[in-house]
C-alpha cells in the first residue's frame, strides 16, 4: 500500500471526469490539483488502492480527488501510474474522511 510517493508526477484522468454527467471539475483544475496535493490518504476500507487527495484548483476552490494505484504499470523512473477517476469540489464528508477541517469544504 502506498510506499512510493502518492503524488507521483505519472498520473491518468479517468474519461469520467474529462466528459460527460461526472464532470464537475475543469480537467485542468483536476491536474494542477493533483500535481500540488495539499493533503493524501489512502482509503483503507476498501482494498488498500485507493488515494484520497486534495487541494486548491486553479480558480481556488478545493478539489477532492480518489486515484486508484494502477499495480505494476510504472514509468520509466519508477513511479507508479495513478489513475483519478473522482473529482469533485471538496464536500464536509469528504473533508473529514481525509483529515481537514471541515470549513475547507464547499458550502
Amino acid at each position: 500500500m502506498f510506499d512510493e510517493p502518492t503524488s507521483s508526477p505519472n498520473f491518468a484522468l479517468h474519461q469520467r471526469i474529462i466528459s460527460g454527467k461526472s464532470c464537475h471539475v475543469p480537467p485542468a483544475d483536476v491536474k494542477s490539483a493533483w500535481r500540488n496535493q495539499l493533503h493524501h490518504r489512502a482509503r483503507t476500507y476498501f482494498d488498500g488502492n485507493r488515494l484520497l487527495a486534495a487541494e486548491y484548483g486553479h480558480t481556488g476552490r478545493l478539489v477532492e480527488m480518489i486515484a486508484l494505484d494502477a499495480g505494476e504499470h510504472r514509468d520509466r523512473l519508477g513511479n507508479p501510474l495513478r489513475v483519478i477517476y473522482h473529482a469533485n469540489w471538496a464536500t464536509r464528508k469528504f473533508v473529514q474522511e481525509i483529515g481537514l477541517p471541515t470549513s475547507m469544504a464547499e458550502q
